[in-house]
């Protein structure tokens, strides 16, 4: 086996193992949150979150991150899983699509940041860490609209 071959599988076994490593802490995280989360929690329509959306596959959402709730509030009330949708750092370079992403302005601890429309999810609200703040009515009506027009498209 010549040097560069032994090389590159030598980097891609230490991927692996990093990939591996990352998804064992999550599987940790997760019984913490199975077991000592709970999932009584009442959050209203435009309330943003922290959530731990956990290690996932591919590109999907991951990690602890700000998120919207749009589930609406009579849901809530018996529901023990609510809608979220993630938002992700602004920065000048990322590509903004009109249709699936929506730009937000600071608000308290969270700086100007991206609404990913296109990442909507259903989650349990154990993996809420906390509610951070409400959003404005303007902001959640904008919202509101992009996620139901991506809905009739």
């Amino acid at each position: 086996m010549n040097y560069e071959r032994f090389q590159t599988e030598f980097k891609n076994l230490i991927k692996q193992l990093e990939n591996s490593w990352k998804y064992l802490r999550w599987c940790i995280a997760k019984l913490k949150i199975i077991l000592y989360w709970k999932d009584d929690k009442i959050f209203k329509q435009g309330d943003i979150v922290k959530v731990n959306f956990g290690y996932n596959i591919g590109s999907e959402i991951n990690k602890e991150r700000f998120a919207i709730v749009i589930s609406p509030n009579f849901i809530s009330k018996f529901s023990k899983n609510c809608i979220v949708i993630p938002l992700t750092s602004f920065k000048e370079n990322k590509k903004i699509l009109p249709d699936i992403h929506y730009i937000l302005d600071w608000y308290k601890e969270i700086k100007k940041s991206i609404v990913l429309i296109n990442n909507i999810r259903d989650i349990s609200k154990k993996r809420i860490i906390k509610k951070v703040w409400h959003l404005k009515k303007k902001d959640l009506e904008n919202i509101i609209n992009l996620v139901s027009d991506l809905f009739k498209k």
